[in-house]
Parts: C-alpha cells; sequence; structure tokens
C-alpha cells in the first residue's frame, strides 16, 4: 500500500493499540491464518481525533480515510509543530500586552 491509497469505505475494525499520539485498527477480517495482521488491513488515526470513551479491543464501525502508518506520522507532527507555533505566536502577544 502506498501513502497516496485511501480507503474511504464504511468498514469494521478493531482498535488494537495505542501509542505516540496513533491509535492502530485492524479491519474485521485482517489477520491471516496465523493470526498476523495483514499490512493492508491495518490503519492508524491520530489519537486526539478518537472519542473519548473507546479503549483496547472495542470494535467501531469507521468512516474515515485510512491510511498507512507513515502518513499519520507525518500528519500528527505536522499538526504538533503546529500546535507548538500557535504557542508561540500566544507567549508572544501575552508578552507585547503584559
Amino acid at each position: 500500500m502506498t501513502d497516496t491509497d485511501i480507503k474511504t469505505e464504511q468498514k469494521e475494525a478493531k482498535l488494537t493499540a495505542v501509542e505516540d499520539g496513533l491509535a492502530e485498527f485492524i479491519l474485521d477480517g485482517g489477520f491471516d491464518e496465523s493470526q498476523q495482521a495483514k499490512d493492508e488491513d491495518v490503519f492508524f488515526w491520530p489519537t486526539s481525533k478518537l472519542p473519548e470513551n473507546i479503549k483496547i479491543g472495542d470494535k467501531v464501525c469507521i468512516s474515515m480515510e485510512l491510511k498507512n502508518k507513515e502518513e499519520r506520522i507525518r500528519e500528527v507532527k505536522k499538526e504538533k509543530e503546529q500546535e507548538l507555533k500557535y504557542a508561540e505566536m500566544r507567549k508572544i502577544l501575552e508578552d507585547l500586552i503584559n
């Protein structure tokens, strides 16, 4: 799967891990015979965009852009960089006001 491959159809998936700002989902039926997840059925979503009450093992019906880990890592990093920039700008403005 490449970064440009995006799936948007509604699917059932299970939350399998949460780490470093990313939630890992495996689509229902996304395991091979040895119970290893198939790469094309493992997707990631920023944890900041997850419902608060979701926990590992929960099955959810997802209708969102499903992307691979590398693409999501880039998005999360970009989001964090934006947050830092805004925090720096707020600090500068507060200093100017005070």
